[in-house]
């Protein structure tokens, strides 16, 4: 009997299960901004080699294996200079026996880098606030950026994660406050973003659905 216990403990000890992890990685970075995702597993049986990837977007491919030495524990990008929305990230690890795999979704945005705007001088204009109202909203919310736009405009509607809810072109008007009344049909209760794009500039903003 205690020949029959030391084995289950020792079965036990020796499991080889790997645990796989990003570490140390902000939520929000800057177009244009290059950042480092740091990996790190849990178990036994190293030493565990690593394979990278990334993708723009919940629909986007993923790209081919990004990193060069299959031991480097971390990944350096740099995003782009014109992307927004969600940077997806992907590590794998195994230690030759058993594999796992880990991912996590960065947001590349301009609320958090308000020096990306240009300044007003040269004759240049700066880029014009978005405000969103209700918020929280149930059924529709009203989009109101704080100038007079021109040109194509595009509205996207995605969660947190990636996921396109809703993606027109549309016609501000020439108000002094153009406004937009954006309906909500089926969008579940969460956390959304809006991104207002046209040929001289890009706005996010984010809302909240309570039904």
């Amino acid at each position: 009997m205690l020949r029959d216990a030391t084995c289950r403990i020792s079965s036990y000890v020796g499991s080889r299960d790997i645990g796989v992890y990003i570490q140390n990685l902000g939520h929000h970075f800057c177009p244009g901004q290059t950042f480092t995702a740091y990996g790190g597993t849990t178990g036994v049986y190293g030493p565990y080699q690593y394979q990278w990837r990334y993708k723009m977007n919940s629909s986007a491919p993923w790209s081919g294996i990004v990193n060069t030495n299959p031991y480097q524990d971390n990944l350096t990008l740099t995003v782009p200079a014109n992307f927004f929305g969600v940077i997806y990230i992907e590590l794998t690890a195994t230690n030759g026996t058993d594999t796992e795999t880990y991912s996590v979704g960065v947001l590349s945005d301009y609320l958090s880098c308000p020096h990306n705007r240009p300044a007003e001088d040269a004759g240049i204009k700066t880029v014009p606030s978005l405000d969103i109202f209700p918020n929280p909203a149930s059924d529709h919310i009203q989009l109101r950026l704080s100038r007079p736009v021109s040109g194509k405009t595009q509205i996207v509607v995605m969660n947190m994660l990636g996921k396109v809810y809703y993606s027109q072109p549309v016609h501000f008007g020439n108000s002094t406050e153009d406004q937009f009344v954006l309906d909500l049909p089926g969008i579940p209760e969460g956390q959304y973003m809006v991104v207002i794009q046209t040929e001289d500039f890009q706005q996010i903003s984010q809302f909240t659905v309570l039904k």
